[in-house]
């Protein structure tokens, strides 16, 4: 269906309207997020690849991910179950990204890198550039959090080396620089 060439229209036509949705998903009215929910779905069931399907429903997640989780947790639940075997390593190197970000959220640190690491080895095989600095920024992060410094250090380190300009020039990459200076300071086991 729409993974045919020839349906240009169809997917304007759906870009446009989850930017429409967007809008009313804001809304607390329950009455109203369930008609977004039926129209995601909606949209959701014209697809005819885990690909498709994935990225309407990633893209969904992570307009509220960061700071309303608990109303699109499920949406990101369902586009990794629908991507985590699929032969396109780009799309499930995505898939276990936002595994890893909700297993993350909900302190299940072990479990969240185990699926940043699968993340990033995915990423590693096809020079996956973006997803792999995701990985090291949210792998030091949580390492960090369970007190294992020199591993968070590892992955700051490498994500600073390998990425030197990506860090001065977004915000996640200013963010990450705070970070990096207080590991920085900690002394490494020698």
């Amino acid at each position: 269906m729409l993974s045919q060439k020839g349906h240009r229209p169809i997917l304007v036509f759906i870009i446009l309207l989850l930017a429409f949705l967007k809008g009313f998903a804001q809304s607390e009215d329950p009455l109203l997020l369930k008609r977004v929910q039926d129209s995601l779905y909606f949209i959701v069931n014209q697809c005819d690849t885990d690909t498709c399907q994935f990225g309407i429903l990633q893209n969904y997640f992570w307009q509220y991910a960061n700071y309303d989780l608990n109303r699109v947790r499920k949406y990101g639940e369902q586009s990794f179950n629908i991507i985590r075997n699929s032969k396109n390593f780009h799309k499930r190197a995505d898939g276990y990204d936002i595994k890893g970000f909700l297993l993350e959220k909900d302190g299940k640190y072990d479990l969240a890198a185990f699926a940043f690491h699968v993340a990033l080895g995915l990423a590693r095989k096809i020079g996956y550039d973006r997803r792999i600095r995701w990985c090291y920024y949210h792998l030091g992060l949580i390492y960090g959090a369970v007190g294992q410094a020199d591993s968070a250090l590892y992955y700051y380190k490498t994500l600073n080396y390998q990425y030197p300009s990506d860090i001065s020039s977004s915000p996640s990459g200013l963010m990450f620089t705070d970070k990096w200076h207080i590991f920085s300071t900690i002394p490494m086991k020698c």
